[in-house]
């Protein structure tokens, strides 16, 4: 009896650990929040250095063009994430971001998102086809000015929607498994925002996440996937575009992440939006965001 004790205690402690390092399926490359807690974690500070160039729009023919906002942006990104019980947990993120055209260059605030993840099912080493199972909540707080209220050429004081976004979604990664996959279906539901221009509602959103990776080592991941994001038309005073103004983005990610379980942690992401298929009133740029993440 005594060593059974043993040995399914050692399980345990074996499966939450697992659970830990593998927990997650798009981890900050391509959800609503860039921080994630597992299972063991119950706080967690994030601090990411982005960079984003090379923009060019697609309009509504899915035609390239010649992209007339900022030809650089970068972003200096801080969050928090909080354990509230077991299986809730919440995290902050907000930033400050610098746009640059030229010579010319402004700096601001970013917008400010709360969300809220809650772990439904929560994996176990003996049963690996079993996935984790999370719901998401998250609003995006209008903090910036909108394109349609830019007061600078080249909208260079525009770091953000411009306008408050609720999502909702849920999360299912199979992370027990020596390939790692899963995948996020996020929707969302625009605030109308006064503008200059008039009262602008946005279209609603539908965003869907793919990945895939694998562990080569214990203290090392590499997670890859895609992102297919839909948006409706945009209305003006309750007056829908005569231009076709309804978005399609697939865009392509890829992370390198380190899971020092006792230690400081890093992640790399390169992505690039617009990257395949049929895009339209969509952006092409690359990004790359160096981040690092201290565990409470």
């Amino acid at each position: 009896m005594k060593w059974n004790k043993i040995l399914f205690t050692i399980a345990c402690a074996g499966a939450l650990t697992a659970s830990r390092s593998w927990a997650c399926s798009s981890c900050g490359s391509g959800a609503a929040d860039p921080v994630i807690l597992n299972p063991l974690e119950r706080g967690k500070f994030y601090f990411g250095l982005g960079l984003a160039d090379g923009f060019q729009n697609v309009d509504e023919r899915g035609r390239i063009r010649k992209d007339y906002g900022p030809d650089q942006k970068t972003k200096l990104e801080l969050a928090y994430a909080h354990r509230l019980t077991s299986g809730l947990f919440v995290s902050l993120d907000s930033g400050i971001g610098e746009n640059r055209k030229g010579d010319r260059r402004k700096t601001g605030l970013t917008d400010t998102t709360a969300n809220l993840r809650w772990t439904a099912w929560l994996q176990d080493v003996t049963e690996p086809w079993i996935p984790q199972v999370q719901f998401v909540l998250s609003h995006r707080f209008q903090t910036t000015r909108s394109l349609q209220d830019s007061e600078e050429l080249y909208n260079l004081d525009s770091f953000g929607a411009g306008y408050d976004e609720t999502f909702a979604g849920a999360d299912v990664w199979f992370g027990m498994l020596p390939v790692l996959f899963g995948g996020s279906f996020l929707i969302s539901r625009p605030w109308e925002e006064d503008t200059r221009s008039g009262r602008l509602q946005m279209g609603s959103t539908q965003k869907w996440i793919g990945t895939v990776g694998a562990k080569p080592m214990e203290s090392f991941k590499i997670i890859g996937g895609a992102v297919q994001e839909k948006r409706g038309g945009i209305k003006l005073d309750g007056e829908a575009s005569p231009i076709p103004s309804d978005k399609r983005s697939h865009d392509l990610f890829l992370t390198l992440e380190t899971l020092r379980v006792e230690d400081d942690n890093f992640r790399f992401t390169f992505s690039k939006k617009a990257a395949f298929g049929s895009n339209k009133n969509a952006s092409i740029a690359r990004s790359y965001t160096l981040a690092w993440m201290r565990t409470l």
